[in-house]
């Protein structure tokens, strides 16, 4: 799929359009995996991730740990 020579021939245009559709697919799979994550942990402490996507394209991830009440 993508190759160097297909960098080189390829205009600006293209290029954005492929990493924007890997950008999204790698957002979408970093949200069901913070589902998933979430599912699995256990009752008494669970840790959950957020992934964020910025306007330049890029995914920030924060930890946050939600402790039992009492």
């Amino acid at each position: 799929m993508l190759s160097i020579r297909w960098l080189i021939r390829a205009s600006n245009k293209e290029v954005y359009g492929v990493l924007k559709k890997i950008t999204i697919l790698i957002f979408i799979l970093l949200f069901i995996n913070s589902f998933a994550a979430a599912a699995y942990a256990s009752n008494s402490q669970s840790t959950g991730y957020t992934y964020t996507l910025t306007i330049n394209g890029k995914v920030g991830i924060a930890q946050d740990a939600y402790l039992p009440a009492g």
